[in-house]
């Protein structure tokens, strides 16, 4: 099945899982950092946000999307962690990876929810980043932890821990985060993000009005829109409804940035090998890598990761574990838990393949097919590849 893929690669300290999504034309200008949210929304957000890399990429401008350390396929952090600290450094190891990518001296960005957020902390601290994209930016941290918090109180899981931790829509914040996000404000004094921004809120309860005033006040160029869709990206993977007019206003706006400001971008480098990520697991080294299975013909490329322990022969008889999206959620699982499962269970001697099934997560769907089908049709004909590689 000859069609674009982007290429999975790791990079950074703990390490962080990325996609690099080649310009499928001729460079048009900047190449593009996308940043997601954290929790749950991250969740909802996955095809939403590989769907701006794609649209991006197809216009000329290549993009690097990736999961923070702690988060999706990256690299665990330990549970006391400051986990918005350690996205925000995730963030900063991201542009120095694109601009290793691609050669170019500048980079935009392109952030939604808490993701807007640390994209603009980000850039007030840099001065590689020329152009910032917020959608539905996290103003106020306390605000969105209050919220978190208030599930409890609606019948939802939410649970605040004596030691300052808390549990909220099946995700584990630790207290020295949830001390974090209560300082977080983007309205406190920082530094121009960059020279050129876009700010796009949301239509049923709109909230970046007072940003948009002092981003205005500062000096930056600044375009505004108010929405709708942003309520539908936010439920269940498998009932959420991508904000199309969200969408377009982002990419159309970057593009039209990225040629006045980069019109001559350099081409994307050739990369080394996507490599592997070692991490260790209950005291022994595990090894996770990113693959392709199948492709051949019409059928699609599906992607999965494996992991297994170091140092185990691949002749040795041991148990092969097949895990599979629940619904229409990607690889990771519920909350995020296949990943530590496969970890734990590699470090005990199992071979773990995490599968996207066609049309879910990172694998492309069939042709003619649509995407994010739940239990789609021909699921069992992409089981059997993958057991066939097992």
């Amino acid at each position: 099945m000859n069609r674009y893929l982007p290429e999975p690669l790791y990079f950074g300290e703990p390490a962080c899982f990325g996609w690099l999504h080649r310009a499928q034309r001729a460079a048009a200008g900047l190449p593009v950092l996308i940043c997601g949210p954290l929790g749950a929304e991250d969740l909802s957000a996955h095809t939403l946000l590989r769907q701006a890399a794609e649209a991006l990429a197809a216009r000329g401008l290549p993009c690097l999307r990736f999961d923070p350390a702690g988060s999706g396929d990256s690299a665990p952090l330990e549970p006391q962690t400051d986990a918005v600290a350690a996205a925000l450094a995730s963030l900063h190891a991201a542009i120095q990876a694109l601009r290793a990518a691609t050669g170019a001296p500048r980079v935009a960005l392109l952030g939604l929810a808490l993701g807007a957020t640390l994209a603009a902390l980000a850039a007030s601290r840099r001065e590689d980043v020329a152009a910032v994209a917020a959608w539905v930016p996290v103003v106020s941290g306390r605000a969105m932890l209050r919220e978190w918090k208030m599930l409890g109180a609606a019948g939802l899981p939410s649970v605040l821990h004596p030691d300052g931790s808390l549990e909220s829509g099946g995700f584990h914040y630790s207290a020295a985060t949830c001390e974090a996000l209560s300082a977080l404000s983007l309205l406190l004094p920082l530094a121009r993000p960059a020279a050129r921004m876009l700010v796009i809120d949301r239509a049923d309860l709109p909230g970046a009005g007072p940003w948009c005033q002092a981003l205005a006040n500062s000096g930056v160029a600044l375009d505004e829109a108010t929405l709708p869709g942003f309520e539908g990206l936010m439920a269940v993977p498998h009932l959420v409804v991508q904000p199309q007019a969200m969408l377009d206003r982002a990419v159309d706006w970057l593009l039209q940035v990225s040629q006045q400001l980069a019109p001559a971008a350099a081409p994307l480098l050739a990369l080394p090998p996507p490599g592997v990520m070692d991490l260790c697991v209950d005291g022994r080294a595990v090894r996770e890598r990113a693959l392709r299975l199948g492709g051949a013909g019409h059928e699609p490329a599906l992607f999965a990761l494996r992991t297994d322990r170091v140092g185990v022969s691949s002749l040795a008889p041991r148990t092969a574990v097949l895990m599979l999206n629940t619904g229409a959620e990607r690889r990771i699982g519920p909350h995020g838990q296949f990943v530590a499962l496969a970890r734990r269970w590699a470090a005990q001697g199992s071979l773990v393949l995490r599968l996207d099934l066609a049309g879910l997560g990172d694998s492309p769907a069939r042709e003619g097919e649509s995407a994010q089908q739940v239990y789609p049709a021909k699921a069992l004909a992409d089981m059997a590849c993958a057991v066939r590689y097992l």
